[in-house]
């Protein structure tokens, strides 16, 4: 019987610390991160000089790597609507490829474009693959509007 008390004495203390855990983890995800010794302020630099550093390509190598499976073209939208507006000839959208990110070789090209010029969330995207350690990562230089000035075609869903 002295055992068996012990026995759901351990239990309840082990579910205590992973209780205590899973709420430090919370609060310390969004705070500074002693283990990677860097401050928030600093993460954000990093992310600020990945995304500035990014290699463009044009929209011809972009298509020819793509059609060739040199490389892998990602429409940066995990909504499904918004990638159909925007879906260049051979991509997959953001949703798709992250659900098989961690079976794809960690230096396979991968080409992240958007419909805006500046690839503000094609840059955010390729980052945020870079930090989950892929490490061919490059943006479409001058997104959908390079891509159909070249006269590639689209898969565009137009609203009626």
């Amino acid at each position: 019987e002295m055992l068996k008390g012990k026995g759901y004495l351990i239990i309840v203390v082990c579910i205590a610390l992973a209780v205590g855990g899973l709420a430090y983890f919370r609060i310390t995800s969004f705070q500074d991160d002693p283990n990677s010794g860097q401050t928030a302020s600093a993460r954000s630099e990093t992310v600020k000089q990945l995304k500035a550093s990014l290699i463009q390509v044009p929209a011809a190598d972009a298509r020819t790597r793509s059609i060739s499976d040199d490389a892998i073209l990602v429409g940066a939208y995990k909504d499904g609507r918004k990638f159909n507006k925007f879906a260049l000839e051979g991509a997959i959208s953001l949703t798709e490829f992250s659900e098989m990110a961690e079976i794809i070789p960690k230096d396979k090209e991968i080409i992240f474009y958007c419909a805006c010029r500046g690839g503000g969330k094609a840059r955010t995207a390729a980052v945020e693959f870079l930090q989950k350690g892929h490490t061919n990562v490059r943006i479409l230089d001058g997104g959908t509007k390079a891509w159909q000035k070249a006269g590639f075609p689209t898969n565009f869903q137009r609203r009626s």
